[in-house]
């Protein structure tokens, strides 16, 4: 009679040890149903779903004798038949991506974050850091680090609005996206362009050489209140900018001050192949310079 086995393996990292276990199971012809391994700080936390052909005891037996000069512990949990047919039927459900990114990930981050993800419904898979390593005493003011979310489920309509809120209170950005093959053959990434791939917004900045900064600042915050749509406010506030001289666009476009790690973001794009693009409601002449 076959059992279900999920079979842990926790401790210190060695290159041959998956090797010497895996080849063990082969040799009692068990059928892997699922694996996973982790290695943070050189300690290694491997998990294997297991469908052994026979007694797990002895097979337990076995792999403790041939980890004795391993410093890892293993550990065998029966796996129900009910359970694995449970585990097998979520394979179809969706599946998303959420990536943090943070000058520097604080417990505060991923606590905040996770608490959002489980308390609208989604289940974890793999948390995976995408970023490089960071030295103790890092004096560069740039860095950044990345950490990825695995997760399945159906997010509730408004688990994206709630991280934005998140990201303002935390500082942070956060990004989710759909899990599908289409993900990976993306080749266009499209990005707004004030406040974004700038600094500033161009409309303040000519406003400030017009001497209307006042008045362009409350129509703005009319509209950002919901009293005055995109349009009109756009209107309202080019309006005010009448009389300002053809050279306030060069003098503005010449000091564009491109947001931190905007280079190097499209240098790395351009290297990968994608395709760029703007898209935004400001000025056109400003979207061509950049």
């Amino acid at each position: 009679m076959n059992e279900l086995v999920l079979i842990s393996v926790v401790g210190t990292d060695e290159p041959s040890i998956t090797a010497v276990i895996t080849r063990l199971l082969g040799q009692q012809d068990v059928d892997i149903l699922d694996i996973g391994q982790s290695v943070i700080h050189n300690h290694l936390s491997m998990g294997i779903l297991v469908n052994i052909p026979g007694d797990a005891a002895s097979l337990k037996t076995a792999i403790d004798r041939i980890v004795s000069d391993f410093t890892v512990e293993v550990r065998f949990a029966p796996v129900t038949e009910q359970s694995y047919d449970t585990w097998v039927d979520l394979q179809g459900s969706s599946r998303y991506l959420l990536t943090l990114l943070a000058r520097c990930v604080k417990a505060e981050h991923i606590g905040e974050v996770s608490a959002v993800i489980a308390g609208h419904g989604l289940n974890f898979g793999n948390i995976t850091r995408l970023s490089g390593r960071v030295p103790l005493r890092q004096a560069d003011p740039t860095t950044k680090e990345c950490v990825e979310f695995s997760l399945s489920g159906t997010p509730s309509e408004n688990f994206r609005r709630r991280l934005l809120t998140l990201c303002a209170d935390l500082f942070i950005d956060v990004a989710v996206q759909e899990d599908g093959i289409y993900r990976r053959t993306l080749r266009l990434i499209a990005f707004d362009m004030d406040s974004t791939l700038i600094q500033t917004e161009v409309i303040d900045e000519l406003a400030s050489l017009a001497g209307v900064s006042d008045e362009v600042a409350a129509i703005t915050a009319r509209a950002m209140a919901g009293e005055l749509d995109f349009a009109a406010s756009l209107d309202r506030r080019v309006c005010l900018l009448k009389g300002l001289s053809e050279s306030a666009l060069e003098e503005v476009g010449t000091k564009l001050p491109l947001m931190v790690g905007a280079e190097h973001l499209f240098r790395t794009l351009n290297h990968l192949g994608y395709k760029t693009a703007i898209l935004s409601g400001g000025f056109t002449y400003f979207g061509e310079i950049l």
